[in-house]
């Protein structure tokens, strides 16, 4: 009952959410996003237009300046199954495609290109690092993205939706960060309904459309706790990157228990925890 009075909570603060999780982020005003109305028009999937629209971006076949679609917050990258991908894993992917005539890499990800915190790199900055200093450029802000291919970005402190799911017309634009994050509006729900593959997607949503990494920690371990393997893992990642008092420890229990699930990335993960002496407790005594 907590857990779903809580969850139906956090999911009315689409408003200045952004702000309150983390002002130091150039945000600022609103935007305003309607959902397709299915009784008047067409609509589509907005991660079915985004694959479409991608496509006809200038450049994307130009092997001088690799283009990466991927999802992102300021903080961390997501994969298609709502799974966290690091910097380090990110730089594996690429490296075998770099060859001497790449001039740069182009992140096409929301805020890739905006330091989160003063001092802190971009994600750009870190991928460039990763890749022993290939230049890599990113978003400063959140991206959208029309049937043409052509993209701009916005920086509002806050985004008010309207609608239930979120559609797009047939050719309307998408904003990405909410194709992958509007299951947030829907958190109190998964949260009564326990459900565990809601939550997943609603703390990414928390992390990338909402910017609050704090919020998404905590759908993610509440999903977790409902055996969300991917959730785990998240939430384990989220706390090894904190570095904080009892996050090693919690990360250790978390990814044994996506481990024990059959979660092979955090059994990886877990093995080279063990390597590098960061195993907070023994593996057997993992909740």
């Amino acid at each position: 009952m907590k857990h779903a009075l809580l969850f139906a909570i956090l999911a009315t603060l689409s408003l200045a959410a952004g702000a309150q999780c983390r002002p130091s982020l150039p945000v600022s005003g609103v935007e305003s996003v309607r959902a397709c109305d299915r009784k008047t028009t067409v609509c589509v999937d907005p991660e079915m237009a985004l694959a479409r629209y991608a496509e006809r971006v200038e450049g994307f076949d130009d092997p001088a300046v690799p283009l990466v679609f991927i999802h992102a917050s300021p903080w961390r990258f997501y994969d298609a199954e709502s799974r966290i991908v690091t910097i380090a894993e990110l730089a594996d992917n690429i490296r075998p495609s770099l060859h001497p005539g790449v001039k740069r890499i182009n992140l096409v990800a929301s805020w890739s290109g905006v330091r989160p915190e003063p001092g802190t790199p971009s994600l750009a900055e870190q991928l460039s690092t990763a890749l022993g200093g290939t230049p890599v450029t990113g978003a400063d802000g959140f991206l959208w993205i029309n049937r043409y291919g052509r993209m701009r970005t916005t920086r509002q402190m806050a985004t008010t939706f309207q609608g239930t799911g979120y559609t797009v017309p047939e050719g309307g634009e998408v904003f990405i960060s909410l194709a992958a994050g509007w299951r947030t509006h829907h958190s109190g729900h998964y949260a009564s309904e326990r459900n565990a593959e809601g939550l997943l997607n609603a703390g990414v949503g928390s992390d990338l459309y909402m910017l609050c990494p704090e919020q998404a920690l905590e759908t993610f371990e509440y999903s977790a706790l409902l055996g969300n393997p991917v959730a785990a893992y998240n939430a384990a990642v989220m706390r090894l990157e904190r570095n904080g008092p009892g996050d090693a420890e919690a990360a250790t229990a978390l990814l044994s228990k996506a481990a024990k699930a059959g979660d092979d990335p955090a059994r990886k993960r877990l093995e080279a925890l063990r390597s590098s002496g960061r195993l907070a407790v023994p593996q057997a005594n993992s909740q």
